[in-house]
């Protein structure tokens, strides 16, 4: 090998691993989408409750977090970006749709808070996809005796029935 690629490969290699070398460690509550809520088909009024009959579906695709812990008060203040894809048939006409959503604060198997936000969208005329993003600006979480932030989670969902969901599980896996 000569020797201009033999310095280069552990310069490269240097480099690489430099990013890996951050000295901030999150101190949040993770943040997760519960899967089995993270689409939601909306139907036309009386149509059939299949393909042909589908307005739109809606999909909760991402969740960041951020927060600031107060120790004194053993307090953790969270806020939480939410993404979403919303799906139609080509259409010429514009649309626009409500969800709603969940965010909730879970400590291993226990739900701790849950608060219903809902999100309004708009699908351009002829626009068959509409990208869109919310904001949860404060969710505060008292953090427990012997307990960390980092022991808790916020988990997001689409808010769904039981018919909702079931369909969910016919229409089959959740693909965007």
């Amino acid at each position: 090998m000569p020797a201009s690629k033999t310095l280069l490969v552990p310069a490269l290699l240097a480099l690489a691993l430099a990013g890996c070398n951050s000295s901030k460690v999150s101190q949040c509550p993770a943040a997760a989408i519960l899967a089995d809520t993270a689409q939601v088909t909306q139907f036309r009024a009386g149509a059939v409750q299949d393909l042909s009959g589908e307005a739109y579906t809606a999909y909760l695709t991402g969740i960041s977090s951020d927060c600031y812990v107060d120790r004194k008060r053993g307090m953790s203040n969270s806020s939480a970006i939410l993404s979403f894809r919303a799906t139609r048939a080509p259409s010429a006409e514009a649309a626009e749709y409500t969800i709603p959503y969940f965010l909730a604060v879970i400590a291993g198997e226990r739900v701790l808070s849950k608060q219903i936000f809902s999100v309004t969208f708009r699908f351009a005329p002829g626009a068959a996809v509409a990208n869109f993003t919310d904001t949860v600006d404060e969710t505060d979480i008292k953090i427990e005796a012997d307990h960390r932030p980092t022991d808790y989670q916020l988990t997001a969902g689409l808010q769904i029935s039981e018919a909702q969901q079931a369909y969910n599980k016919k229409r089959g896996p959740y693909v965007q």
